[in-house]
C-alpha cells in the first residue's frame, strides 16, 4: 500500500480501515443466483425464470421471497452430473413452520423430479440433502432443526464419495458415502416445485452450484462473511487507506515543501488479484458513489479543495456513513 505518491502526503490524518468482511469467491463456482431483482446466474447462463415469486430483503442486499406455491425454474448448463463432486450453498429464512404437505420442501436442486436430482430440501423443521431418486423425500435426514424466524446458511458438499451438511458453517451430517447419478437433461428449481407439493414459505438468498467440494473452511468462512456475502470478481480487499490533508509537494531531494493549497482526500485500494480493465467505486457519506480509477490491482480517488473546510465538509473526519469500497 502506497503510503506517499511520490508528491503527495498528508498533514493531518490516515485511517486505516479493517479488512473488508466479504469471503473470497471459492474456485468453481458454476452458478449463482443472488436474487439483486434479478433472477439472473451471476457467473453462468442459468438465468432463472420466476413463478409467483418476488424480491425482498435477503441476507447479503436482496433475496428470494416465496410463498405456498412459488418457485424459480432455472437451467443447468454446465452443471455437475453423474457422479462428479459438487457443493452447493445458500441462505434461508423460514417464514413458517407449514409446509404445504408432509413431503420435503426443496430449497434448491437440479436433476429429474422425482428421480435423479442433487438437492438441499427441509422436513418440517430438519434439513435433508441428496437425491430424490425414485420418489422418495431424499437419502436422509439430519438431525438438525432450521429454526422458524432468523437466516441461516446451508451447505452441502459432495467429493465423489462422501457427503457432508452443514448448518450455520457447522458439519451437521457425514461424512456418509453416497452416489449420484444426476442427468444431464434435467431442470433446476430453486423454492420449490411447479407440483405446489414441495415449496417454501420464507426467503431465500444467494443460491450457488459448484463443481467441487468446498472445504470446511470455506463452508465456515461464507458463513461468517454473513451480510457480507461474497466478495466480487473473485478479488478481496487486503487493505485501504483514506488519507485526508494538505499536499506536500517535491521539490527537490530534500524533504517536501508543504504547499498552501489545495487540500486533499486520498483513497486507494490493494486487491488480491489483477483488477485492470474493471470498475470499482466508493461509497461517500450522504450516498455519494465515486468511481474510482484503475491501476492494475489498485483503486485510487484523488480528490482537492481549495480550503480545509471544503475538504472537512464533503468529507467528514466521522462520516455517519462509513466511507466503503465497492467493485464492478
Amino acid at each position: 500500500m502506497k503510503k506517499c505518491l511520490f508528491v503527495l502526503c498528508t498533514l493531518l490524518a490516515q485511517w486505516h480501515l479493517a479488512q473488508a468482511q466479504c469471503f473470497n469467491q471459492p474456485s468453481g463456482l458454476v452458478s449463482w443466483w443472488q436474487g439483486e431483482n434479478t433472477y439472473a446466474d451471476s457467473v453462468g447462463s442459468n438465468g432463472g425464470t420466476g413463478h409467483s415469486t418476488g424480491f425482498v430483503n435477503g441476507e447479503v442486499n436482496q433475496g428470494f421471497n416465496f410463498g405456498g406455491d412459488a418457485y424459480i425454474q432455472a437451467g443447468t448448463a454446465g452443471l455437475p452430473t453423474g457422479n462428479s463432486p459438487r457443493s452447493m450453498d445458500l441462505w434461508v429464512f423460514r417464514a413458517s413452520d407449514n409446509i404445504t404437505s408432509f413431503q420435503n420442501a426443496v430449497l434448491a436442486g437440479y436433476g429429474n423430479f422425482p428421480g435423479e436430482s442433487f438437492c438441499l430440501m427441509m422436513t418440517n423443521n430438519d434439513l435433508a440433502a441428496g437425491s430424490m431418486s425414485g420418489g422418495t423425500n431424499g437419502p436422509f435426514i439430519t438431525p438438525s432443526a432450521v429454526t422458524v424466524s432468523g437466516w441461516h446458511h446451508l451447505a452441502v458438499t459432495f467429493d465423489g464419495t462422501n457427503i457432508l451438511v452443514y448448518l450455520d458453517g457447522v458439519i451437521t451430517w457425514g461424512p456418509s458415502k453416497w452416489s449420484f447419478n444426476t442427468p444431464a437433461n434435467g431442470t433446476c428449481f430453486i423454492g420449490g416445485l411447479p407440483d405446489t407439493n414441495h415449496n417454501l414459505n420464507g426467503m431465500l438468498d444467494d443460491v450457488r452450484i459448484y463443481n467441487r467440494a468446498l472445504t470446511s473452511t470455506e463452508v465456515a468462512g461464507i458463513y461468517n462473511a454473513g451480510t457480507s456475502g461474497l466478495c466480487a470478481n473473485n478479488s478481496v480487499l487486503t487493505d485501504y487507506l483514506l488519507v485526508k490533508g494538505q499536499m506536500y509537494v517535491q521539490t527537490n531531494a530534500s524533504a517536501p515543501a508543504l504547499q498552501s493549497t489545495p487540500y486533499v482526500f486520498h483513497a486507494e485500494a490493494d486487491f488480491t488479484s489483477a483488477y485492470s480493465g474493471n470498475k470499482g467505486s466508493i461509497k461517500l457519506p450522504a450516498g455519494t458513489v465515486k468511481p474510482l480509477s484503475v491501476d492494475g490491482s489498485q483503486l485510487d480517488l484523488d480528490a482537492t479543495f481549495p480550503t480545509l473546510s471544503a475538504l472537512n465538509s464533503a468529507y467528514p473526519n466521522s462520516p455517519t456513513t462509513p466511507y466503503t469500497f465497492n467493485l464492478a
